[in-house]
């Protein structure tokens, strides 16, 4: 862990805030990493204690939206590779098998990133969800530290913007988020309402039009296109959800815009 920064080859990277319930595992997951850091938001459980006792380096700061966030962390990391983690994901065997092998000859691949499917089971299910796409879902985790930056205007959608090109590895990291419906419910809520703050921040004039078909489109996508509805009534509670957070996001967006020109 003290190993000066040229040597270092991968850091794994974690923002938690209140998870040490799902920390442990995310940080065992990640051992094979040359360093572990994690940006902590001041959190009022052990989260903190939780990391320094798997020997990661913990840095606290108040917490100011997702990508300003993981953009710190990056800061933060030594290592010429960087691989990032939510507090309730883990890498699983195969993934950091291919990992390793990756980084190993990732110099004559000529490429600067990796997306990795992401495999997410829902608390009270037990099949891990593969339609409605929730699966592959490739997330940009895996990256060049000195070539990779988050920026803020994806909120809430954490999004690296990579100088170079991404490839694809094909194992998964597994997700396990807590509270099952009722919390991806309350996400959902709060993911349109900062997606539609952000647009009226920005002055972006409203799209009566979009904001008529945007929900049912979301929802006729997730689950005939992307064949949620294989997922049963899961597919079909999930794909509702996709409707309600473009709802939300709309509402909000128009709601401030009224509110700033009265």
């Amino acid at each position: 862990m003290n190993a000066p920064r040229a040597t270092l080859r991968l850091s794994g990277m974690v923002v938690a805030q209140n998870e040490a319930p799902r920390l442990a595992d995310c940080l065992r997951s990640l051992a094979f990493c040359d360093e572990l850091i994690v940006v902590d938001g001041y959190s009022d459980d052990d989260t903190p204690q939780l990391a320094k006792a798997f020997g990661a380096r913990v840095v606290q700061r108040v917490y100011r939206g997702c990508n300003d966030q993981k953009e710190f962390a990056r800061q933060q990391c030594r290592g010429r590779w960087v691989l990032n983690l939510d507090a309730d994901e883990r890498v699983s065997d195969s993934l950091r098998d291919e990992i390793l092998a990756t980084l190993d000859h990732a110099d004559s691949l000529g490429l600067s990133g990796f997306r990795l499917p992401v495999l997410t089971t829902l608390e009270g299910h037990d099949k891990p969800l593969r339609y409605g796409g929730w699966y592959p879902n490739r997330q940009r985790r895996l990256f060049l530290r000195d070539q990779g930056r988050w920026e803020p205007d994806t909120e809430p959608h954490d999004k690296v913007r990579l100088e170079g090109n991404w490839g694809a590895l094909t194992q998964p990291i597994w997700h396990h988020p807590p509270g099952g419906l009722v919390l991806l419910s309350q996400k959902a809520h709060r993911y349109g309402h900062i997606a539609g703050s952000h647009q009226a921040q920005q002055n972006q004039p409203y799209p009566a039009l979009r904001a008529w078909l945007s929900p049912s489109w979301r929802f006729f996508r997730a689950y005939f296109v992307q064949g949620g509805c294989l997922e049963g009534r899961l597919g079909f509670q999930l794909a509702a959800l996709r409707f309600y957070e473009a709802s939300v996001k709309y509402r909000t967006w128009k709601e401030q815009m009224t509110s700033r020109q009265a």
